[in-house]
């Protein structure tokens, strides 16, 4: 059973990845690099998504190792603390290919804790 925190932690995630996808139908990496804010939209979006992984439970954590909730944390750190090393590629990279999957680990999470 999920707690009341971890719940609301996990519906942050899914929100911020909406709107990810919504923020980039339509972009390609060449139209996203030239964007200086679209890009900024999605770095806060996945700075919300390290934020709301780093305060997910312990337990909840060990209990699904396959989500990669310290590279959610360490992304969050870089495009907080780090700004300065970051770049249009690695961004795009990790919005258009490791957020989808993360998608489906989450819905997974909540599914199975409401069919418990």
């Amino acid at each position: 059973m999920l707690t009341s925190d971890d719940r609301a932690r996990l519906t942050h995630i899914l929100d911020a990845i909406d709107k990810i996808g919504k923020a980039l139908t339509g972009y390609s990496l060449t139209r996203f690099r030239d964007d200086w804010e679209k890009r900024l939209v999605i770095e806060r979006l996945l700075e919300i998504i390290g934020e709301a992984a780093n305060h997910i439970s312990p337990e909840l954590q060990e209990s699904h190792p396959n989500v990669p909730w310290s590279q959610m944390i360490g992304m969050r750190n870089v495009v907080s603390h780090q700004y300065f090393r970051i770049n249009a590629e690695t961004i795009w990279k990790t919005a258009a290919e490791a957020v989808p999957p993360l998608r489906r680990a989450v819905e997974q999470i909540l599914a199975e804790d409401s069919a418990s």
